[in-house]
C-alpha cells in the first residue's frame, strides 16, 4: 500500500519514530503487514509517503478495511487528506528479480533489506 499525505507544520522530524509506534501499537503484524518504509521528500520536507508491505493473501480479504485503517493511523499526522492506493510490487536490482516477492518468506525481509542497500 502506498500512502501520501502532507504533514502538519510541526514538520517531520519526529515522524519515523510517531509513525512506527502508531503502527505498533496498532498490531498491525498480527493483521499481515511485513514492514513499511516512510518516505520525505528532499525538496518540500512535508510531503510524505509511507510504503506498507502487506502479505498479500490476508490484504487482499479485506484490502477496503485495511485501507480506512491506514488512512486513520495517519490522519493526526496530516495537514490534510491521506491519499491511499495498492500497487504489486516488483523488485528491480534484485541478484534474482523473479525469485524475490513480498510474499516470500524463505527469504524473509533480511532479504528486502540486503536489495535496499
Amino acid at each position: 500500500m502506498h500512502l501520501d499525505f502532507v504533514a502538519k507544520p510541526e514538520g517531520t522530524r519526529q515522524l519515523n519514530t510517531l509513525v512506527r509506534t502508531v503502527l505498533q501499537q496498532a498490531g498491525l503484524e498480527d493483521e499481515g503487514l511485513r514492514t513499511a518504509l516512510l518516505l520525505v521528500s528532499d525538496r518540500e520536507a512535508r510531503l510524505v509517503t509511507l510504503l506498507t508491505f502487506w502479505d498479500a493473501g490476508r490484504f487482499s480479504r479485506a484490502r477496503e478495511r485495511r485501507i480506512a485503517w491506514m488512512q486513520k493511523l495517519l490522519a493526526p499526522f496530516a495537514d490534510g487528506p491521506v491519499r491511499a492506493q495498492t500497487t504489486m510490487p516488483q523488485f528491480l536490482l534484485a541478484e534474482t528479480p523473479a525469485a524475490l516477492g513480498v510474499d516470500d518468506r524463505a527469504r524473509g525481509v533480511s532479504e528486502l533489506a540486503h536489495v535496499a542497500g
